[in-house]
């Protein structure tokens, strides 16, 4: 058994666990020995020991030596986990980024401790994350800042109530899969009529940017945006008009309540 408390443990060492780890580390925000890891995957363990990291043997070891336990797992994965946390008793808090699963999961787990949910997305791999995080009611303020300061390290970080949290799972957490369809129905079009494929990805990408920065720091709505755009009788509006007909909003609200509808079924735990 590990006799040290660390500051932060992170069970799951895929891209996201992955991502928040290079982020605290950069950032000198944790030293490496005030970090401990666990992964089902052992054969991550001699990576992560070279850097200097412990990595334990079990995520029992994590939840009874760290101070703050980021869970990066798959919701599918959390059976599993408390399957093998069975009847254990923790100070911790629990920070977990994992679709659907709600916070009174943890606690009738293991009774009135202290949970942080939070809603990443993949972006965080370059440190352009956009996060949700809600809280229960017994987390201190103090947590609930150094937990927020954590997942600033990887992006942008807003606080929402937990009851919104499965609606905000399409608006950021699948939103980067969604515009990457997007984004690549334009490329495509564009490259099929000769356009080099790294011009086009420049030109569509620059556009994206540029529009959600003027989304973000302009003074006006988003429709009145979309009017800057349109000419009288112009190409955007022939283009516009080919969306609204095959009905491109009810397409996209379809998507996200079947985002959301999924995220309520994995946290039915």
């Amino acid at each position: 058994m590990i006799q040290n408390i660390y500051e932060l443990g992170i069970i799951g060492l895929g891209k996201m666990g992955n991502a928040i780890l290079q982020g605290i580390l950069e950032t000198k925000l944790y030293l490496p020995n005030q970090i401990i890891l666990f992964d089902i995957n052992n054969d991550l363990k001699n990576k992560y020991n070279q850097l200097d990291l412990k990595f334990a043997s079990s995520e029992r070891e994590i939840l009874l030596n760290a101070k703050k336990v980021i869970l990066a797992i798959k919701p599918q994965s959390f059976d599993d986990f408390f399957m093998n946390t069975k009847e254990l008793e923790i100070k911790c808090v629990l920070i977990s980024i994992a679709a659907g699963i709600k916070l009174n999961t943890f606690t009738k787990h293991f009774g009135n401790i202290p949970c942080i949910r939070v809603m990443p997305n993949t972006p965080a791999l370059i440190k352009k994350a956009a996060s949700a995080i809600s809280k229960n009611e017994f987390v201190s303020n103090e947590i609930f800042s150094e937990v927020k300061e954590i997942f600033s390290k990887i992006g942008a970080v807003e606080e929402i109530e937990e009851k919104l949290m499965d609606d905000v799972v399409p608006l950021n957490g699948s939103m980067p899969a969604y515009l990457y369809l997007f984004a690549k129905t334009f490329i495509d079009n564009a490259t099929n009529k000769g356009l080099d494929i790294n011009k086009a990805k420049i030109l569509t990408c620059e556009a994206i940017k540029g529009s959600c920065d003027m989304i973000l720091n302009s003074s006006k709505t988003i429709d009145e945006l979309i009017n800057d755009v349109c000419s009288p009788n112009g190409t955007t509006l022939a283009g516009l008009k080919i969306l609204k007909d095959n009905q491109f909003e009810t397409i996209v609200n379809g998507a996200i309540e079947a985002c959301i509808r999924r995220s309520i079924e994995l946290g039915k735990k």
